[in-house]
């Protein structure tokens, strides 16, 4: 059965499930490690199937990944969706990986569901609803999204201490033709940047705005010492209207909220470049 998806989102989906899922068995004494994915088609009948409360009548692709690493109790289990909640030790987890995880599957009118064990790992399964419409059309319009936004490798900064997050946007942008130089803080970019001899073809800068090392404003700052009218997007998890930080930037700077659509990010890219290089030819 074919389901309706954006390809990226599906992407992040996996990497941020199968990220947690490594982490899990790598943190497990035992050499005996694995990690499954698997696919089935299923149909559901609510008033038949108590596994799964909530989930409406239809058919659906349910997605399991499972594990077998150090597992969670259920304390913990109650929380792992909520924003900004990790388990993982300062700088290597944001506590958003399944906040994005979450938002991903409601947005697209599914249902995810997690099991877990001290010791014996974690289970999710992510029911996706099947498109009931001629899976020709869904592959055309997919096609002509992907031509849309299709640019002619232009080079954008990525600055984000999420590695997943990092390579979920630098992939975005490799597949829809652009050239990325990616970094995970302020500093280490501005020595890539040094470094790749691109000083004279930078079109944008994305940047989280909380890193360690530098973060986000202070590298644009930097940038824009150079550059007065490359223009910016910074991404961040937090309230956008309580951050007094962003009081002082100028107005082409784009603020982003985590988590975020694929597609959104991609046509705001496409936007900010174009109107870059208008710029650049006044």
């Amino acid at each position: 059965m074919a389901v309706k998806a954006d390809p990226s989102q599906f992407q992040q989906l996996f990497i941020n499930l199968i990220t947690n899922a490594r982490d899990a068995v790598n943190q497990k004494a035992s050499s005996n490690k694995k990690i499954i994915v698997k696919t089935e088609n299923i149909s559901i009948n609510a008033d038949e199937d108590t596994r799964y409360p909530g989930v409406k009548n239809g058919d659906y692709v349910c997605i399991t990944i499972e594990d077998n690493g150090i597992g969670m109790d259920d304390a913990t289990l109650k929380k792992i969706y909520d924003p900004f909640f990790t388990t993982k030790p300062k700088w290597q987890g944001t506590g958003l990986g399944l906040s994005t995880v979450y938002g991903i599957v409601k947005q697209n009118n599914g249902y995810i569901y997690a099991t877990s064990s001290p010791g014996k790992g974690t289970t999710f399964k992510i029911f996706w609803p099947v498109e009931k419409s001629n899976k020709e059309k869904i592959e055309v319009l997919e096609n002509q999204e992907k031509t849309s936004i299709q640019e002619k490798g232009e080079t954008v900064v990525v600055v984000e201490d999420d590695e997943t997050l990092r390579e979920f946007i630098t992939h975005s942008l490799h597949v829809s033709g652009y050239k990325v130089i990616s970094a995970e803080d302020g500093l280490s970019a501005l020595k890539k940047i040094e470094d790749s001899n691109a000083e004279q073809s930078i079109d944008l800068i994305i940047s989280d705005i909380v890193m360690p090392n530098m973060g986000g404003i202070e590298l644009i700052k930097h940038l824009r010492e150079k550059y007065p009218k490359v223009k910016a997007i910074l991404i961040t998890g937090y309230p956008i209207d309580q951050d007094k930080k962003l009081n002082s930037l100028e107005k082409d700077i784009y603020l982003l909220k985590k988590p975020f659509k694929h597609s959104d990010l991609l046509n705001l890219i496409k936007k900010l470049v174009d109107t870059y290089h208008k710029n650049k030819k006044q």
